[in-house]
């Protein structure tokens, strides 16, 4: 298993397809590998069950 940082350090792009609720506490620690690089966020807001995390009307999982 590769260490997520160094991952993020080969390449341009970047796909992030992780569980929505760990994305707070992952993209932190990730940010400097991740500056100047694209990323494609495949994560979708669902709880464990599969069942949709109620966000703000407003709001979309990427604005978070």
């Amino acid at each position: 298993m590769t260490d997520p940082a160094a991952a993020c350090a080969h390449g341009e792009v970047v796909i992030l397809a992780i569980p929505f609720t760990a994305c707070g506490g992952a993209l932190g620690p990730l940010a400097p590998a991740l500056a100047g690089k694209i990323v494609v966020d495949a994560t979708n807001p669902l709880r464990e069950d599969w069942s949709p995390l109620p966000l703000a009307d407003a709001d979309s999982a990427a604005q978070h």
